[in-house]
């Protein structure tokens, strides 16, 4: 069996999550880009889609490292995603609003164990 460890700093594991990173850059960006169009002058959906601006661009920053093969960056993007998902469920929000994130990252922390469980069955 293949060690996890050599998963996740395989090229394969780092092509999958950088394409993830790029595609929240994407989904953060256009959110953020209608936060700011429709938010006028609301200065809270101002700061919302600053700050969803900012979260984009750190997310195609570390997906673009995370593709030259940057173990650091690898761990910066995991470290940051788990401390985004605690952040959102301890902030008060909508109830539509907690239950598309917690769905939307069990999506994609199935699909991480996902590609690990396929390698290292492949490694047998």
């Amino acid at each position: 069996m293949k060690p996890i460890k050599e998963i996740l700093v395989s090229p394969g594991f780092m092509r999958e999550v950088s394409i993830l990173l790029f595609g929240f850059a994407a989904i953060s960006g256009l959110y953020a880009v209608a936060l700011l169009a429709a938010g006028g002058a609301d200065p809270e959906a101002l700061d919302l889609g600053i700050g969803m601006l900012v979260q984009a661009v750190g997310y195609a920053v570390l997906g673009a490292m995370i593709r030259r093969r940057s173990v650091k960056a690898l761990w910066v993007a995991g470290i940051l995603f788990f401390l985004d998902t605690l952040l959102a469920l301890v902030m008060p929000s909508s109830g539509k609003g907690l239950i598309t994130m917690i769905l939307f990252r069990g999506f994609l922390i199935y699909l991480l164990v996902r590609y690990i469980r396929r390698q290292r069955a492949l490694a047998q």
